[in-house]
């Protein structure tokens, strides 16, 4: 094959067989889903192409270009999700985002002990009451369940 003539015009030229590049990209699409608690938007989906290889004429630095304007456009769309979810948002990197998953984790649970503490306050704050017989077993009653969320 590599040694196959062409005939033209009683000229021969030497075949050269073309390159072939077969290979798989990494990604072939992207998908981007969102589902949000919202009454107008339940769910929306985009599937964005990958980017492949030119199998005729390959090149790394095409590959790489074409890769980078595609990853920095869902860098983009997530930017643009985040900010319009809450205006204040500022992008982590995935070591602040442990360490403020922590820090929030230890704000909750904060949280949760001043929660539990004030809720006992308003319970004995209402038992006084009930004693006191400015409120009744049933108002009594009904602002435990309320304070305890039953």
């Amino acid at each position: 094959m590599y040694e196959e003539n062409d005939k033209d015009d009683n000229h021969y030229h030497e075949y050269h067989p073309r390159p072939s590049f077969d290979v798989a990209s990494p990604a072939d699409t992207f998908h981007v889903e969102l589902t949000f608690d919202h009454p107008y938007w339940d769910n929306i989906m985009w599937d964005w192409t990958g980017v492949s290889f030119d199998s005729d004429s390959p090149s790394v630095e095409a590959f790489l270009s074409c890769y980078e304007d595609k990853t920095e456009s869902l860098h983009t769309l997530a930017l643009n999700l985040a900010h319009l979810m809450n205006p204040n948002v500022k992008e982590m990197t995935a070591g602040e985002k442990k360490q403020a998953a922590k820090q929030e984790t230890g704000f909750l649970e904060e949280q949760k002990q001043s929660s539990e503490s004030d809720t006992i306050e308003q319970l004995q704050k209402y038992k006084g009451l009930l004693d006191a017989g400015v409120i009744t077993e049933e108002e009594f009653a009904a602002k435990k369940k309320q304070l305890l969320g039953i």
